[in-house]
């Protein structure tokens, strides 16, 4: 599930080019999530942050029809939530779709609305 914290804003404390495609090395990493994914804006750019070690990152560029480019030292980057993150926690919960496509063996608390039959499932951890 993708994080999200209140004011999690730094700086690049490097200049990331347009090929670094896996790492990035902000100012202050303190400030965001410590586990798990989440979403930081870079200018005009996405990035998905999938692991922080310090104030190192590990991450994918150019998300969600975002383009990849060069950010100098000092750039703003901040945590934000996007319509992917909204998408990602909401398939996190539950999912919709054909019948014959529900999951066989789904996390406890997640749902599944079947579009092709009325029904729909809340799986308790059991059954």
């Amino acid at each position: 599930m993708r994080q999200l914290t209140n004011f999690a804003t730094t700086t690049l404390s490097i200049t990331l080019l347009d090929t670094d495609l896996t790492a990035g090395v902000f100012t202050d990493g303190s400030v965001f999530p410590s586990s798990g994914d989440f979403i930081v804006k870079i200018e005009q750019e996405f990035v998905l942050i999938t692991a922080r070690s310090g104030n190192n990152f590990t991450c994918v560029r150019g998300q969600e029809g975002t383009s990849i480019v060069t950010h100098t030292s000092g750039t703003d980057v901040k945590l934000v939530l996007t319509s992917g993150t909204m998408d990602a926690t909401l398939n996190d919960f539950g999912n919709i779709g054909g019948y014959a496509s529900r999951p066989s063996s789904p996390r406890t608390g997640h749902q599944y609305y079947a579009n092709d039959i009325d029904a729909g499932w809340r799986y308790d951890g059991s059954n």
